[in-house]
Formats: structure tokens, sequence, C-alpha cells
């Protein structure tokens, strides 16, 4: 027997509290609403919602290097690609089907936008797939 790959939907709590994280950005951060925020401000709000989440991690790393006085190796690259550093950081952090279904209430594909959300790694460079219907 074959089973199903598809995960049962997300708690509401969850999908509840990515929204109103998503929203306060929209919001308090951008100073958007529906009415005036374009793709990339969607886009955008999405971004300070998911840094939000690796802060807490990343803050501990940080004193625990200094604690122990690590020694680091930067490395900087033109390279990377904006939108696939989001598209990581959800996957990450195991929310890609929360966040997923959190912007679909909200009237948003995540999986059409990742193209078309005019960050550089954009194959179109189009705009259009973030419309919002809140």
């Amino acid at each position: 027997m074959i089973e199903s790959t598809h995960s049962a939907p997300p708690p509401s709590s969850i999908i509840e509290d990515l929204q109103r994280s998503f929203l306060h950005h929209l919001q308090d951060t951008l100073v958007k609403d529906k009415y005036s925020a374009s793709p990339v401000d969607l886009y955008n709000a999405l971004a300070y919602s998911v840094r939000d989440l690796l802060i807490e991690g990343w803050l501990d790393t940080q004193q625990s290097y200094y604690r122990k006085d690590s020694k680091r190796v930067y490395y900087l690259s033109m390279e990377f690609l904006v939108g696939r550093f989001l598209q990581n950081n959800l996957m990450n952090l195991g929310l890609r089907e929360e966040w997923k279904a959190a912007l679909a209430g909200m009237g948003i594909d995540l999986e059409k936008s990742w193209n078309s959300s005019g960050m550089p790694d954009s194959e179109t460079g189009g705009l259009g797939d973030w419309q919002p219907a809140f």
C-alpha cells in the first residue's frame, strides 16, 4: 500500500502566529497595507518575519563564539541569491509548509511567488504573483 506524501495541515495557532508576524511587519515595519503593498513589500514582510525566527539562535551562536574565543573565517561572495536564502531559511526552520498555509490564508501563493518576487534570483523579473487577496 502506498502512503500519501501529504502531511497533516499545520495547527491553526501556528498559522495565526505567522500571519500576525507577517501583518505586523507589513504594517509596522514597512508602513503598508493591503492596498498600498507592492509585491516586493510582501516579500520583505515575509523576510522580516523569518528573520525574527532566526535571531534567537543566531545570537546564541554568536555568544558561544565570544565565550570560547573561537577563531572565525569570513567568506564574502557576490553570488548569493537573496530569494534562495529566504527559501533555505524556511526549509531549515522546518516552517515552509506552515508559511505556505499562512500566506495562502491571505491570498498569497508562496510557490508561485519565488520566481516573481523581483529578487535577484528571479527568473522572470516580474512582480505579478505577489498580489494579496486578504
